[in-house]
Order: C-alpha cells, then sequence, then structure tokens
C-alpha cells in the first residue's frame, strides 16, 4: 500500500493516518530523517495486522472422572485472543534550518566590507 505526500505533511502526520511507526517508515522507504521529501512523493505504508495467538491453558490435574449425566463437549478449542505489543512513541524527526538567508545575509556583509575597505584606500591615497 501507498501514501501520496500532500502539501505541508510530515512522516509523523502519514504515521497517525496509518497508525504505523516513523521508524517503520523510514525503514519501509528505505530513507533516513534528514532526506527531503517533496509533494507527490510516494510513500511505501504498511498496516499492522493482528495475529491470532492461543491463551496458554492451565495444566490439567489427573484426577478421577466423575460419572456425568450431561454429555461434555470434545474437541472445541477455546476462542482466539489477540494480544498487542506495547507500542513506542515516534522518534522525533529533526528539521534541517534554513540557512539559506544567514549565508546570503553574510555574503553581503563580506562583500559591503570588500567595497569598503577598497574605498576607503582610494580616498587615502587621493
Amino acid at each position: 500500500m501507498t501514501h501520496t505526500l500532500g502539501m505541508g505533511e510530515t512522516l509523523f502526520d502519514v504515521s497517525l493516518q496509518y497508525q504505523v511507526q516513523v521508524s517503520d517508515l523510514l525503514r519501509l522507504n528505505q530513507i533516513t530523517t534528514s532526506t527531503e521529501l517533496y509533494v507527490g512523493q510516494p510513500l511505501v505504508v504498511q498496516r499492522v495486522t493482528l495475529t491470532p495467538t492461543r491463551t496458554p491453558q492451565p495444566t490439567e490435574v489427573a484426577a478421577t472422572p466423575v460419572p456425568s449425566s450431561t454429555p461434555q463437549p470434545t474437541g472445541t478449542s477455546p476462542a482466539p485472543t489477540f494480544t498487542l505489543a506495547p507500542t513506542q512513541p515516534p522518534p522525533v524527526v529533526k528539521s534541517r534550518p534554513n540557512t539559506g538567508p544567514i549565508i546570503i545575509a553574510a555574503l553581503i556583509v563580506i562583500a559591503l566590507a570588500i567595497v569598503l575597505g577598497v574605498a576607503v584606500r582610494v580616498m587615502r591615497r587621493s
């Protein structure tokens, strides 16, 4: 089963929608928390399926049979029970900070310092 990412959707949103762990989404899609996702990206999603498990029956103690007038059922098995494993909270997905504007501002400051330094040198010579 796949899910197509929508605008602003995160792995955590998808994990809540399909009731799967974020770590499972990362593993199934062979991505990491630093992988950039895009709108329209298909993600493999696998729902958790419950499998029946039998509850252990107590061991029987040998006893003297008592005659009974009511028939006893034979060959019946108890109804299956379902056991859910405890879940862990999803890991925190850290996003990278957007450093682009900071780098551009630093380059502008450096360029201005160079231009002003050259201007000061020119003014001293004249």
